[in-house]
């Protein structure tokens, strides 16, 4: 069975040059994308607080994830579209979509945690779109690609009722604590290649406070969330 996988940066779209007559040379001013209100829970604890902290389950002791980044941002798209004044040539279509990043550190157990949010890109009329969430293991470069990151943990598809990529809990006990909406990733179908899936961290995602567990077998840990701060 073909697994599903979306790893593939989606800033820059395919496009197709067109001729220089009919002025099918001209810019076509794409619309904006933007994350939907009732979406934005999904990073919102993240924002305003400066640290996340976890229990160590193991030993009760206090674990501390600096909040490096948490920011909500435009990203230009640009891709190929029938030229307005002739439908067999390709004008340039650009316009931009909303993204809501955040990064986590802690650099006691050489760990950073990536999270982005990608508003929908409604290109094509009728075809079904998706925001997707994307939490990460390592740091992202300056154009944001998922691919640059050192591995994949989880992928969240927060405007579809059927997930995709994740087994959703409407509540899971984690540590002390009761967590309602945890995603967890689908072994069969993860989201990412097997190549940039990480077999050694593993994380539970809660829609109202991120991240609520990790699993690390590197560092030999478990961590539950405990709050922001």
């Amino acid at each position: 069975m073909k697994i599903t996988t979306i790893i593939l940066p989606i800033f820059i779209l395919i496009f197709i040059a067109c001729g220089d007559n009919d002025d099918c040379t001209a810019v076509v001013q794409g619309d904006t994308f933007k994350i939907v209100n009732s979406t934005k829970t999904y990073l919102d604890n993240y924002f305003g607080p400066e640290k996340v902290v976890f229990d160590n389950l193991a030993t009760g002791e206090e674990i501390i994830f600096d909040i490096t980044t948490a920011k909500d941002t435009f990203f230009d798209y640009q891709t190929g579209v029938e030229c307005p004044n002739n439908p067999g040539l390709i004008s340039q279509l650009k316009g931009n979509v909303e993204i809501r990043k955040v990064q986590l550190e802690n650099s006691s157990l050489n760990l950073i945690l990536s999270i982005q949010h990608r508003a929908a890109l409604n290109l094509v009329e009728d075809a079904e779109t998706m925001e997707q969430i994307f939490v990460l293991e390592g740091e992202l470069n300056e154009l944001d690609q998922i691919a640059s990151a050192n591995s994949g943990l989880l992928v969240i598809t927060p405007t579809l009722e059927e997930q995709l990529f994740t087994i959703k809990f409407f509540t899971q006990m984690i540590g002390s604590k009761e967590f309602s909406d945890v995603y967890e990733i689908n072994p069969l179908n993860t989201g990412f290649e097997d190549s940039f899936l990480n077999q050694n961290l593993f994380i539970k995602y809660a829609k109202s406070k991120g991240i609520v567990y990790i699993k690390d077998d590197i560092n030999n840990i478990e961590l539950a969330y405990n709050r922001v701060e």
